[in-house]
């Protein structure tokens, strides 16, 4: 990546609930790590390139603790219904067309592209429970250097057929991902049984076992509603 130096008005937090302003000051950047920040710029630098923003704000990026990659193309439909019908009616027959692959590379390149327009830079992140699609995340946030923990959504009970996995297939396709996945430094597998409701007690049981094994995270959903109890 190389040394990048830009100039602005820089806001940063140094502790939770404290923020720094440095005005019209500098920030070094090297091999995508921040190198120091100066009101005047160090006199070694003094002949190299400045990417000067004027008066306009540089922040560090967001960061998303909860999203849903395939759910971008939906954002504002159904939100008059209640959670498992706002799912039956609007988000599975989305969620079904990741299952073509052509169409989960176009999806999911705007979805990335869409992140970095917003300043999302980390995400934890929702796929699908389809397995191909669910690759090409990983490698479309890799391409876009978005930092992420991506999950592919398990569900072997309480939803369509057209969504509906085999147990056994569900947890060979999630250990198959997080061996052809893992180990990259900015983008990560994360276990993602979708809900209880959806998840039997036996595949509940084997992904608690592949994170045990892998030592990764796990991510869900936990009674948003009550009709799920």
């Amino acid at each position: 990546m190389g040394q990048l130096i830009f100039k602005g008005n820089i806001i940063f937090a140094t502790a939770p609930g404290e923020l720094k302003i440095c005005a019209k000051s500098h920030i070094i950047v090297k091999d995508g790590t921040v190198e120091g920040i100066y009101e005047r710029l160090p006199e070694e630098y003094g002949q190299e390139p400045v990417k000067d923003y004027g008066e306009r704000l540089i922040l560090p990026g967001f960061v998303d603790l909860h999203v849903h990659a395939p759910q971008f193309f939906q954002c504002g439909l159904g939100l008059d219904r209640e959670l498992l019908d706002w799912l039956s009616d609007c988000t599975f027959p989305a969620e079904s067309r990741f299952s073509d692959p052509a169409y989960a590379r176009e999806a999911y390149t705007l979805f990335a592209t869409e992140m970095i327009r917003q300043g999302t830079v980390r995400a934890c992140i929702f796929a699908t429970i389809h397995k191909e699609s669910t690759g090409l995340l990983f490698e479309i946030l890799r391409e876009k250097g978005i930092g992420a923990f991506v999950g592919k959504v398990n569900m072997d009970r309480n939803c369509p057929g057209f969504l509906k996995e085999e147990t056994e297939a569900s947890i060979r396709e999630t250990e198959e991902l997080i061996i052809q996945y893992g180990g990259h430094p900015l983008v990560k597998p994360i276990l993602t049984p979708r809900f209880a409701p959806s998840c039997s007690g036996k595949l509940l049981a084997a992904i608690g076992e592949l994170a045990e094994k892998y030592n990764l995270p796990v991510q869900s959903h936990l009674a948003e509603n009550r009709r799920e109890v």
